[in-house]
């Protein structure tokens, strides 16, 4: 969306009260003026998230205007860039979240279209006290639990059982060896080989490899049912990569929740959730600067 200039917005204002233009006005300037105040005037930082929580999300223009995303984004950037200490930072997100979220209830579609976008968000990002705040809100209400599709609650499921430093459930690898045996950091790959951003991902995962394994194992989980294939996609990789062959069906898919291909969990060498990644670049970060 374009950005309107200051005088554009405050002619929009003038419109007649009732009016859509006089509606959006506000929004207008607020979606202006949000990033030209994390740059240059921190001191209405503030003023600009009152003004979001003010904001009625459950008025109808929202589902025509296109403006909620681009206000969610901007606002949550804002509070970012806040400079306050990330403890408080996570507090004023979730004060925001649950605040959007309350005013939805009564509009399922919008709210499940919401909530999946606030973890997308805060996923993208790696907001995950945040992610881990929703799954809580959602999963401690059933009458809030119950406007989500099967899919998104097993993704909360997943955040709930699976938060950061929660022990992981233990895997079988193979006839001999479990997870837990490994005693070492270990970044677990769920994927498969009709994936396409496995398939895409895959060698830079085996480019990392050699400069993450003194301080980092990769164990791969396939979620593939034909052994051809499997053997084909995965013949030459540098790191250990199992299948049992039962895909979706597979317990261990189950037990952590997996959604979709490729997902990946980091722990420590005690099976506790380290981080929830979303990018190998996130791993090497980790294995750089905090293993």
């Amino acid at each position: 969306m374009a950005r309107l200039d200051a005088a554009r917005v405050a002619s929009l204002n003038a419109l007649p009260k009732g009016s859509y233009a006089h509606w959006v006005a506000p929004l207008l300037q607020l979606l202006y003026d949000m990033p030209l105040s994390i740059k240059q005037y921190r001191e209405r930082l503030p003023a600009h998230q009152a003004h979001f929580r003010r904001l009625d999300f459950s008025h109808p223009n929202f589902s025509t205007s296109g403006l909620w995303r681009p206000l969610i984004e901007g606002h949550y950037l804002l509070l970012e860039n806040s400079g306050r200490q990330l403890e408080d930072v996570f507090e004023e997100m979730n004060r925001s979240s649950q605040l959007l979220l309350d005013q939805l209830q009564d509009q399922p579609q919008r709210f499940q279209s919401t909530a999946e976008f606030l973890f997308r968000l805060f996923e993208r990002r790696s907001l995950f006290t945040s992610s881990a705040f929703l799954s809580g809100y959602f999963l401690e209400d059933k009458s809030r639990t119950a406007l989500l599709s099967p899919k998104f609650q097993n993704r909360l499921q997943k955040y709930g059982l699976l938060a950061v430093g929660q022990p992981a459930p233990d895997i079988q690898l193979d006839s001999r060896y479990k997870l837990s045996d490994l005693k070492r950091n270990v970044l677990l790959v769920f994927g498969q080989s009709d994936c396409g951003s496995c398939a895409q991902q895959l060698p830079e995962l085996q480019k990392y490899y050699p400069q993450w394994k003194e301080k980092l194992e990769v164990v791969y989980l396939s979620l593939d049912t034909d052994a051809e294939a499997f053997k084909s996609f995965y013949g030459n990789s540098p790191f250990k990569v199992y299948c049992d062959f039962q895909g979706w069906e597979s317990r261990t898919v189950q037990q952590y929740f997996v959604n979709g291909p490729p997902t990946y969990l980091l722990l420590d060498s005690e099976l506790k959730v380290l981080e929830h990644i979303v990018s190998l670049a996130q791993v090497d970060n980790w294995v750089k600067f905090k293993l």
